[in-house]
């Protein structure tokens, strides 16, 4: 068996932007908890990382949001109107 291992690798472009931009509210924030809306990636170690460095958290609906005028990023996926 032949392994090839591609030229480019990592996030796909939607990722690694819904990744950085939930980084960069992070820090726009100075601390503040930034949540996304579903998991921003489907990989533990990226989530892992986005909470313990960035303060960022998933949520799976609004009512787990705790203040009123928080930042939420929509995720790779995207969500339905409601």
């Amino acid at each position: 068996m032949e392994i090839k291992i591609a030229k480019e690798t990592g996030y796909c472009y939607g990722v690694r932007d819904a990744v950085d931009l939930a980084m960069d509210e992070s820090e726009k924030g100075l601390g503040k908890r930034v949540y996304t809306f579903g998991p921003v990636i489907h990989n533990p170690d990226t989530i892992e990382m986005l909470e313990s460095q960035f303060n960022v958290h998933a949520v799976e609906s609004i009512g787990e949001i705790e203040r009123p005028g928080a930042t939420v990023v929509i995720r790779t996926h995207g969500t339905t109107p409601e």
